[in-house]
């Protein structure tokens, strides 16, 4: 013991006393990862609307859902949605607010229910606004539902919720390099709807540049760990295994407004288990945006 006193002593002399450089910040797996620069000329990608600048949207969601023998196709739901810039901070930090301005249902050939009875249903999301606090290259650092006047039954709220989170995707992660037509980068970020969690990797290419509007097409990969969730309040908690998914998405995205328009398509697979029982779900979503 006394030897290894005096050892570390001697050590302790011989130092140079430099100090030590702190280790690198560990990567963020959901920051972007450019592919391809792309072509010259190339530039910085950021969002950098004007306070008070804003635009109107019509967001179309067709969405099948089923499980074994139950489910299936759905009506239409159509949103008018008022996205304002209400503040814009000296850091670059942008205050948005997407209000639904009207919330209506329209039949599909598919859907084995008339839009007419779910249409008081849908109609009750009309108020409700979504605020986000985005950075200038797309990052959501803050996010908050505000519901409308009416109360919402927990299975709109969940609604409510997923589109939430679809609005937030509005918003496309930038590259922190610059970048010409043809670039190409990839992001990462965690879903959470109906109380499962899930990963989106999602490739994109730059294919247009014309001023403060950008043109892409993207693909998704959708992955998840075995979990059990309940899907809404009351509800019995299910196990959900084998999570996969993909998607794909072209669009035009204007910088100066954060408006977003375009088409996505997505399609998740998974198992559900309650009890002994193991029932197959399959989810496929088709959104277009279009602007008003």
């Amino acid at each position: 013991m006394l030897r290894g006193l005096v050892v570390i002593a001697l050590l302790g002399g011989c130092s140079d006393h430099r100090p030590v450089a702190p280790p690198p910040p560990a990567k963020d797996p959901l920051d972007v990862v450019l592919g391809s620069p792309g072509v010259p000329p190339r530039r910085e990608l950021r969002y950098a609307p004007a306070k008070g600048a804003s635009s109107s949207l019509e967001i179309a969601l067709d969405v099948d859902l089923g499980a074994g023998e139950m489910g299936g196709a759905m009506p239409t739901v159509v949103l008018d949605l008022d996205l304002a810039i209400t503040d814009v901070a000296p850091d670059g930090r942008i205050a948005v607010r997407a209000t639904i301005t009207d919330a209506s249902a329209r039949d599909r050939a598919e859907a084995k229910v008339p839009a007419a009875s779910v249409a008081d249903q849908v109609a009750k999301l009309k108020g409700a606004a979504f605020v986000l606090a985005l950075a200038p290259d797309g990052k959501v650092a803050e996010q908050t539902i505000e519901a409308g006047a009416r109360p919402l039954p927990s299975a709109m709220q969940q609604q409510l919720a997923a589109l939430a989170s679809s609005f937030a995707n509005l918003a496309m992660r930038l590259p922190h390099d610059p970048v010409g037509v043809g670039a190409t980068w990839t992001s990462a970020r965690t879903i959470q709807q109906a109380g499962m969690i899930t990963t989106a990797t999602t490739s994109v290419e730059l294919t247009k540049l014309d001023g403060t509007k950008l043109s892409f097409t993207t693909t998704t990969r959708i992955t998840g760990k075995d979990q059990t969730v309940t899907p809404q309040p009351g509800a019995p908690s299910i196990d959900v295994s084998n999570i996969t998914g993909s998607g794909s998405a072209s669009g035009v995205v204007d910088l100066a407004t954060l408006a977003t328009t375009g088409a996505v398509s997505l399609e998740l697979h998974a198992d559900m288990t309650n009890g002994a029982e193991k029932t197959p779900m399959v989810m496929t979503m088709k959104q277009t945006v279009t602007a008003r």
